[in-house]
């Protein structure tokens, strides 16, 4: 729990509600929990109640290589035959740190990197789940899926080689509609020059010439579940989704552009931005 910033009330109660809903079900739940206005902690929960493990001196949580050193001491002290993993803390998705949004973490305004994350992972993992905004982007479930089985809400990583195949498949053959315009996208966040597109919207319309069946059918290979609200945050209506999002380039941040084409999914597929 990286929550030394303005969720720090909500990690709170996010460990009462871990504590009443822990039936010991021979599962050691450990939380690391890095709060506003106190020491980092370890916590074991058990059934309403939680034991501190260790208390840790000022650090930065975001830091990937402090994730690397806790997650590592952890496993070391209660190894186990199969390992998950939460991250809880603010997200935007596979956005570089200090773009002056929020990246995964945040830790008085630092923050890190999806590719650090990923590299900083000490083992691989049955699977990842992502409390935090807008992590449901194949950059990022491309990124890590060397690092863990699934991604919670659930994508298959052993799927995602093949994803990316199809999609080179689509731009090698297929140049982009030259009226497509990104607006018409089925959009997932909130920022004004816009970040976050549905995966499967993006490519019925951006690519409408194209025969895109393979591609829809390894989609469906790849998400075995997936589910929205009919609003995103009372804004606006969520008229379509696939479980997985997207960037489309913003041609006024052609620094992200260009830190972009760093990510593999980029890579991997050829996607010319």
């Amino acid at each position: 729990m990286a929550g030394d910033n303005d969720l720090s009330d909500d990690a709170l109660k996010n460990l009462e509600e871990m504590e009443q809903g822990y039936t010991g079900c021979e599962v050691n739940l450990l939380v690391f929990a890095d709060l506003r206005n106190t020491n980092p902690i370890l916590l074991k929960i058990n059934e309403i109640t939680r034991e501190v493990i260790q208390v840790y001196p000022e650090l930065n949580s975001a830091d990937p290589f402090v994730l690397r050193d806790i997650l590592s001491e952890v496993i070391e002290m209660y190894p186990a035959d199969e390992l998950g993993l939460i991250l809880w803390s603010h997200g935007t998705s596979w956005l570089p740190a200090g773009s002056l949004l929020r990246s995964f973490g945040d830790d008085n305004g630092k923050q890190m990197d999806i590719s650090d994350l990923s590299e900083n992972l000490p083992v691989r993992f049955d699977f990842i789940l992502f409390d935090a905004c807008l992590m449901g982007s194949v950059e990022v479930a491309y990124e890590l899926k060397d690092k863990t089985d699934y991604i919670i809400a659930v994508i298959d990583t052993k799927q995602l080689t093949g994803l990316a195949d199809e999609m080179r498949q689509i731009v090698t053959k297929c140049n982009i509609n030259p009226l497509f315009n990104r607006q018409s996208v089925q959009r997932l966040d909130v920022y004004n020059e816009q970040y976050v597109f549905d995966l499967a919207d993006f490519v019925k319309k951006a690519y409408h010439h194209s025969d895109t069946q393979s591609f829809t059918f390894q989609l469906n290979r790849s998400i075995l579940y997936k589910n929205a609200t009919p609003m995103f945050l009372s804004m606006y209506e969520i008229e379509t989704y696939c479980g997985l999002s997207c960037y489309i380039p913003c041609p006024e941040r052609e620094d992200l552009n260009i830190y972009y084409k760093s990510l593999q999914w980029y890579k991997d597929t050829g996607m010319d931005i």
